[in-house]
């Protein structure tokens, strides 16, 4: 069975060499839908006649091991399966839409069942049941591009996504999303060397969870916890509760490209917020939480090409800022900080059209600041990452090419800080490991291979997987743990020019 991965964005349908290698600033080999993956501006979407194609793309991930926060699940599992196509409509209008299914299996999982658990929320719902859930959902999207003169493109996509949620082991509750994303954006050519362009996002997100009784369980009784920070949750001895969870996202996207015979230098600037609010009960809904995080991000590129080099150098720069208030009182009750420098450099060296290899390198520089003031911890750090990838591409025979690469990180603490006082033991014997997780140095390994084979059935197949393992220091809490996460995807094109 062909099991496979869900974008969220539109599909690009050159080569997946340059979406899948896992390298920042080598082995680019379309410019223009460079600049659309990195800004996902839907101007930006230019099908020519050798790009209007239909695809078929499945995939399978997997995620398991114990170095992880408590609050993760201790597997994750996902398959999806995506129908894809892109169209010019006439010389100016282009269209591309995708329709798919995709499926989440959670396992070994403690107490929690929201779907988004890991955004730093702080008002996370569960009970005291250890299990497994399951995610199905839908996803549609469609963009549409319009050349407006020889110097203005238009475009606007649209995402639309629905799943349902069951946690497998009584209480059984239930979870239903609605996803919908919106882009708008513009693209001006200057001159012949300056571009500029300009989109807007607004995303409405909606979660619903809902806990009835079970009636294979009518004895077992239900203890809902609902968190408002690490420790010290509210638990109630119910068997019903509905929760309700409305998020509203809005962003911008800046790009600047300035090109000058062998070099050419981009920036990229996306900003924006998202404001949650929680909501319990069916019958009289009672706001409990609301959550507003801003964000933002810099992305500076640069590369200079020869004949037969291409020197690389990328800047990123991301900032995010949250906080959390209990309505009712209206109390601050949590707030945090991340921020992330990166600096990468890479060097390509080509034989022929056909063969290359590269490597690349570069150092994250991080900072985590984070106060619960509800449960009385506070935490900060300061690590960096040092990594190192190599790769390359391999034409072999008249149909196969190959893209082997690898990845070596490792996450080292500058200095870090935690206090806590009076915890429960909700925090000393589980949620702790939330906070140390971020306090732990390890080492990442990784490997990857993307397989090229052209001439089946008239199209193309592309065959990518990956393997990673993380390790943390053997003398942290998390001792002699691991983590390991594996993905394949197999994607079928033929063009329909």
């Amino acid at each position: 069975m062909l099991l496979i991965v869900l974008s969220t964005g539109v599909i690009r349908s050159q080569s997946s060499a340059e979406y899948l290698n896992n390298f920042q600033t080598i082995f680019i080999n379309s410019f223009e839908k460079n600049l659309f993956h990195l800004s996902g501006n839907p101007a930006l979407i230019n099908v020519k006649p050798e790009d209007e194609v239909l695809s078929i793309k499945s995939s399978l991930s997997n995620v398991n091991g114990s170095f992880k926060p408590f609050s993760y699940p201790g597997e994750d599992r996902s398959y999806s399966l995506i129908a894809t196509g892109e169209k010019r409509i006439d010389s100016n209008q282009c269209f591309s839409g995708f329709f798919g299914f995709s499926k989440l299996e959670r396992k070994n999982w403690n107490w929690f069942f929201n779907r988004d658990y890991h955004s730093d929320n702080p008002f996370l719902l569960g009970d005291s049941t250890y299990g497994g859930s399951r995610i199905n959902g839908i996803v549609l999207n469609a963009a549409y591009a319009n050349r407006l003169s020889e110097n203005m493109r238009v475009g606007l996509s649209l995402n639309y996504k629905v799943d349902e949620g069951l946690k497998t082991v009584s209480p059984r509750p239930t979870s239903q999303h609605r996803d919908i994303t919106v882009n708008a954006g513009v693209f001006y050519k200057i001159n012949q060397q300056t571009d500029i362009g300009l989109s807007a996002g607004f995303s409405d997100l909606n979660e619903e969870i809902d806990y009835r009784e079970d009636e294979g369980a009518l004895t077992q009784e239900t203890i809902l916890l609902k968190f408002k920070g690490y420790d010290f949750p509210n638990i109630f001895r119910k068997k019903v509760e509905t929760r309700y969870s409305f998020t509203n996202d809005y962003n911008i996207t800046g790009m600047l490209n300035y090109t000058l015979s062998n070099f050419r230098t981009t920036f990229i600037f996306h900003s924006g917020f998202l404001k949650n609010t929680i909501k319990d009960d069916a019958l009289d809904p009672q706001s409990v939480g609301f959550w507003k995080d801003d964000y933002d991000e810099l992305k500076i590129s640069s590369h200079y090409t020869t004949e037969l080099v291409n020197f690389a150098l990328a800047i990123h720069y991301s900032n995010q800022s949250g906080w959390a208030k209990f309505p009712p009182t209206q109390t601050l009750i949590y707030e945090r900080k991340n921020t992330a420098t990166n600096f990468t450099g890479g060097i390509e060296h080509y034989f022929n059209s056909d063969n290359a290899v590269g490597i690349e390198a570069g150092v994250t520089f991080l900072s985590y600041k984070e106060n619960d003031h509800y449960s009385a911890v506070n935490a900060s750090a300061s690590p960096y990452e040092l990594f190192v990838r190599a790769g390359g591409k391999i034409h072999s025979g008249l149909y196969f090419t190959l893209f082997p690469g690898c990845e070596y990180l490792k996450k080292t603490l500058k200095d870090s800080f935690l206090s806590q006082s009076s915890q429960s033991s909700y925090f000393s014997n589980f949620r702790q490991l939330d906070v140390l997780y971020k306090l732990t140095d390890y080492s990442l390994y990784k490997i990857f291979l993307l397989t090229e084979i052209t001439n089946v059935f008239d199209g193309s197949l592309f065959v990518y997987s990956d393997y990673t393992l993380v390790k943390p220091l053997s003398t942290s809490s998390f001792g002699k743990s691991y983590r390991n996460y594996f993905e394949l995807i197999l994607d079928y094109r033929i063009n329909i020019n």
